[in-house]
């Protein structure tokens, strides 16, 4: 024989090239199953008649909570009804002042600085007949730089002091 050994007219390096091959092959073949199939495909959980009796139970329950929102909204309207705006029983012609919210709990009014205790002090004369008949109404003006805690606490101010805003005026820069 040649120095070369040879196995069926193949040298070992060829012979161990393609047995690594031929090994790679199986084992990929192995690994690679083909995938699980499919689940079934699931059977009805409900049948028609009661999906049908279902739909009809939640169209009832929407109708049952519309009608439960809209009687809400009758009864927060008929509260707040209750007490109107001075000018709707003829009480004011319109708003009757126009304040100016300067701060936390100031107020300009009438071109003077006050608190809101003061602004209701000034005006109780005019207030003092009507409360538990209607509200009155004032103009209230904020500066464009107001934080949102000054205007509620303006707006809870004015309400403790049983007045309603009738409109709200942005002014200054």
């Amino acid at each position: 024989m040649d120095e070369r050994q040879s196995v069926l007219g193949f040298t070992e390096a060829e012979l161990g090239f393609f047995l690594a091959a031929l090994c790679l092959v199986l084992w990929l073949v192995s690994t690679a199953a083909a995938p699980p199939p499919p689940p079934p495909a699931p059977e009805a959980a409900v049948p028609a008649d009661s999906a049908r009796t279902l739909e009809e139970k939640l169209a009832a329950a929407r109708l049952e909570r519309d009608s439960l929102d809209d009687a809400y909204q009758r009864l927060r309207d008929s509260v707040s009804g209750i007490l109107p705006n001075c000018t709707r029983i003829g009480r004011a012609e319109g708003p009757l002042w126009t304040i100016t919210v300067s701060g936390r709990d100031r107020v300009r009014f009438e071109r003077e600085q006050m608190s809101f205790d003061d602004f209701g002090a000034r005006t109780w004369a005019e207030r003092k007949p009507v409360i538990g008949t209607c509200w009155h109404q004032v103009i209230v003006r904020f500066p464009r730089t107001a934080p949102g805690s000054v205007t509620e606490n303006a707006r809870a101010q004015l309400a403790r002091l049983r007045l309603r805003i009738a409109r709200v005026e942005w002014v200054g820069g």
